[in-house]
């Protein structure tokens, strides 16, 4: 099942994720009440506190690493484009040993 965000939902994540309003204060003593979420409605207030809800959950989910081939990939792709829009001929594959392989 798929969710679309409401505009007023993705103006609270907005706020949330620009530093307008959220859990950790904003640096003036404030403990996370901006002046913005004084002054919203009940409802607005709510939507805020459940996109925090939601950026919490997110922020706890564990960070995938990339494929090892994901360079690569991406640079197939782009030249695949590449000739697709051009027409021309495919580039002859960079042999790389491990040693000259660039770090990213």
């Amino acid at each position: 099942m798929r969710k679309q965000l409401s505009d007023e939902d993705g103006r609270a994540v907005d706020l949330l994720l620009d530093g307008g309003a959220g859990a950790g204060g904003n640096g003036n003593g404030d403990n996370g009440q901006s002046n913005f979420a004084a002054a919203v409605d009940g409802s607005f207030h709510r939507r805020l506190q459940g996109a925090e809800k939601v950026l919490e959950v997110i922020a706890e989910m564990p960070a995938m690493e990339p494929p090892a081939d994901l360079v690569a990939r991406t640079m197939a792709r782009i030249d695949e484009a590449i000739l697709r829009d051009s027409g021309s001929q495919p580039p002859m594959p960079a042999v790389l040993d491990d040693d000259a392989r660039p770090s990213a």
